[in-house]
């Protein structure tokens, strides 16, 4: 004010010239030459009252550059005890438009040098303290930047500024008729509290638009804050409430990501650290933006997903996060780091997952994250049925690697479906923390992975199992996977397994180590009258191409010390070997074998050998049967190589080698027979959807022989009913022969003819004898009555030892 006392000794030559161009002018002087840097003028100046009291300014207008206030309705208090004369200021209206391109370069280019809070706080209130009270009632502004190509209306209306002890601040800034921000503080010699209420999303808009540094957060924010002001610096407590907020990290990320946040969190800064808290009422919801979930649904297509994205997005991707009151997180810029603790919480469509990081710290050089997951699985999914995972671990990252440590963990499997395949409930647990090493194009297990499978209420390919339980070990070396694994199941059957992952291929064998054959026939429907035993191994060998999804394989096993029995047709000391491959969706066996050290189908049947060949694909099928020989009646038999295919009669031979007549004649049993010599045979058969047919087969005798048949019961009683036989039947009592023929047809019943021609001499006649011969016979029958009667006279024998 001292610049108006200065006008009173010159007031005669005010009253010749217009007061209020002179107080323009004299005040346009003065900030020309003393502050010729703020490029600062009044343009126009309108005083409608002055006294003692009060200086009432109907117009005045500042301008600087491009920028201009103009006021109207100004009115100054006056008091003589206030610095400057000054104890209120009063704007009843005014118009700003300031142009930022031209304020810009009143800005500081660098940044000050840090100052203790607390003696600048203290400089704040002697300052505010020797301002006058302002009460602004309207204040239009308008923003501009011809650089920016960017325009803004403002307006702050009943606004109130005291700036005393105790001094109170009140703002109500608007744009577009909307509050972009409403203040309501105390400013108290060791604090500044106060209220917060900011539309973030204009907020963001309009700093986004000047000065390219947007907030990264829109929504309406609610504060109460205590700004204490101290030696190390201010120090921040606020409780803060966000709705409809939209943080938006495409400045980070590069692309549209971004989530809407709704809920209530504690903010504390104190000696450059930053301290945020979710409330204790609501905590935090956290959902991702539209946007958001397009980017991921284009990025899906093009890695290959299809028609189904949006349902996968709905069952398998959180909709939304719920941060659990409580949760931590703090970021110490002097010591840049971050740390803290979290919980999260969402409700997927088919069940919910919590994930707890109990203590993380991230630093420039190194990053540690503890954490523990767990998911629950309420309702099931296609083919997957309902699944629980629980686990928990560290992970850790520096510039030369990242580790991550996994302490426990299990899943756990119920209502699994799949075609065929059924399993009530599985769990995979992990028996021993494991630590794997991560890279950005590679995977490295430190340590081997320990883990352990149980399968309960099994059912595959309609076989039943009880539990199936595993132990598995997977490690890796160089850039090859392996996993062993050893497999029980229903505490009967042993299972080992090989696997290797390399790249494109995955190689493995499982092995059946030897397992009684009971075990696995009880587990498949066999002929009733079928009884089998014995030991049984098996190893499968195989290669998958992930690219080609091509499957080869080999399969090979044996069969040893195996016996049984089909009705009464018992066998023993049988044993068997293959070797099958498959490639490309066909199977062949090359070596298929057979033996068997006995059976007995009413004729021992020993030393029986078989060779054959398999062939499958999709669309058909054979077997090839090489070689099959025995020895029976001490000779040998062998069936000439056949084929056998789907939809085909089954033709063959059977070859008779040196087989006792003896022995022959001996199976029945017959008093006052004897007979003597060997015979071969070739039996032409087919085997069809009927049965076993044999047509004219030949049996012929291997040199001479004796036939006696002397004492014969039924010879005897043949003799009294037809006399005319006795001279043909006495010839047999002892006879030479030279020749026997026989000719065999079966039909699928059994029933056989057998036409037999005999060429010998007899001492007791002078002439030789031919002898021919007609027998019916039901063979099946036959060899059933043999085995009938050799399993009678077993049964005797044993009562008789016993």
């Amino acid at each position: 004010m001292w610049f108006f006392l200065l006008l009173i000794p010159v007031g005669a030559v005010l009253l010749a010239v217009n007061f209020d161009q002179v107080v323009r002018l004299s005040i346009n002087y003065y900030l020309k030459h003393y502050h010729s840097e703020l490029k600062l003028e009044v343009s126009a100046l309108k005083i409608d009252k002055i006294n003692s009291d009060f200086v009432t300014f109907s117009d005045l207008a500042l301008t600087q550059e491009k920028s201009q206030l103009s006021l109207s309705g100004f009115q100054l208090q006056l008091a003589p005890e206030k610095p400057y004369w000054l104890s209120r200021l009063i704007l009843e209206k005014g118009q700003l438009l300031l142009d930022l391109d031209s304020l810009s370069q009143f800005l500081p280019k660098e940044k000050s040098p840090e100052t203790d809070s607390s003696v600048l706080y203290r400089q704040l209130l002697s300052l505010l303290s020797a301002l006058p009270e302002i009460t602004i009632k309207v204040l239009n502004t308008e923003l501009f930047s011809h650089q920016k190509k960017a325009a803004d209306k403002l307006l702050l209306e009943d606004s109130h500024l005291t700036f005393t002890v105790g001094t109170k601040v009140s703002m109500n800034l608007k744009t577009d008729q909307q509050d972009l921000v409403n203040l309501q503080s105390d400013f108290e010699p060791g604090a500044v509290a106060g209220e917060l209420t900011a539309d973030l999303g204009k907020l963001n808009s309009l700093i986004e638009r000047y000065f390219d540094q947007p907030l990264m957060i829109t929504g309406e924010l609610s504060s109460d804050f205590t700004l204490v002001p101290a030696d190390a610096g201010w120090a921040l407590t606020s409780n803060n409430q966000v709705s409809n907020s939209r943080l938006d990290l495409s400045g980070v990320t590069g692309e549209a990501v971004s989530f809407v946040v709704d809920g209530d969190f504690i903010l504390n800064y104190r000696d450059a650290a930053l301290e945020v808290i979710t409330g204790q009422d609501t905590g935090l919801r956290i959902k991702a933006a539209a946007d958001t979930v397009k980017t991921l649904k284009a990025k899906l297509k093009q890695q290959g997903f299809g028609q189904d994205i949006d349902r996968l997005l709905q069952e398998n991707i959180p909709q939304q996060v719920f941060v659990y009151p409580g949760s931590t997180v703090a970021l110490d810029d002097n010591n840049q780091l971050l740390s803290g603790n979290l919980q999260l919480h969402s409700q997927l469509k088919n069940g919910e997952i919590t994930i707890k990081l109990p203590e993380f710290t991230i630093a420039e050089q190194k990053q540690v994250i503890n954490w523990q997951l767990d998911y629950q699985q309420q309702q099931p999914i296609k083919q997957l049925g309902k699944v629980a995972l629980s686990s928990d671990g560290e992970i850790s990252h520096s510039p030369a690697e990242t580790k991550l440590t996994i302490k426990t963990g299990e899943i756990l499997l119920t209502e699994v479906k799949h075609q065929e395949q059924e399993v009530q409930q599985g769990t995979f647990a992990l028996t021993k923390p494991t630590l794997i090493q991560l890279s950005d194009e590679t995977i490295q297990l430190r340590d081997k992975l320990f883990f352990t499978s149980t399968f309960e209420l099994v059912e595959v390919s309609q076989q039943n199992f009880g539990e199936i339980w595993a132990e598995h070990v997977v490690w890796q070396a160089a850039d090859n996977f392996r996993a062993d694994s050893i497999w029980r199941l229903d505490d009967s059957l042993r299972l080992t397994s090989e696997h290797l992952f390399n790249n494109n291929i995955v190689k493995g064998r499982a092995i059946l180590e030897s397992t009684p054959l009971s075990e696995l026939l009880g587990r498949v429907e066999l002929p009733e009258l079928l009884t089998l035993d014995g030991q049984i191994s098996n190893e499968l060998n195989y290669e998958f191409e992930l690219e080609t999804q091509a499957l080869s394989g080999k399969v090979s096993g044996e069969l040893v010390n195996s016996f049984g029995s089909y009705d009464d047709i018992a066998f023993s000391d049988i044993n068997a070997g293959w070797s099958c491959f498959w490639r490309m969706a066909k199977l062949s066996c090359g070596q298929l074998g057979l033996s068997s050290g006995q059976v007995n189908v009413g004729v021992n049947i020993t030393d029986m050998q078989s060779r054959g060949t398999f062939f499958w694909d999709k669309n058909n099928w054979w077997y090839h049967l090489n070689s099959f020989k025995g020895k029976l009646l001490d000779g040998g038999f062998s069936i000439t190589p056949l084929e056998v295919a789907p939809g085909q009669d089954i033709s063959g031979e059977l070859i008779l080698e040196h087989i006792s007549l003896t022995d022959l004649v001996a199976l029945q049993q017959q008093p006052g027979i004897e007979l003597t010599g060997f015979i071969d045979g070739k039996l032409p058969f087919s085997y069809n959807a009927d049965g076993l047919n044999i047509n004219r087969g030949k049996l012929l005798n291997q040199g001479g022989g004796l036939i006696k048949v002397d004492g014969n019961p039924a010879v005897e009683e043949l003799k009294k009913s037809q006399p005319q036989l006795k001279f043909s039947l006495d010839a047999l009592k002892e006879l030479h022969y030279q020749y026997l023929d026989s000719e065999v047809s079966m039909m699928s019943d059994g029933s056989t003819l057998l036409k037999v021609s005999v060429q010998g001499k007899n001492p007791d006649l002078v002439e030789p004898v031919h002898f021919n011969y007609q027998h019916d016979e039901n063979l099946f029958l036959l060899l059933r009555t043999l085995r009938l009667t050799e399993r009678l006279s077993e049964n005797i024998e044993k009562a008789i030892n016993k």
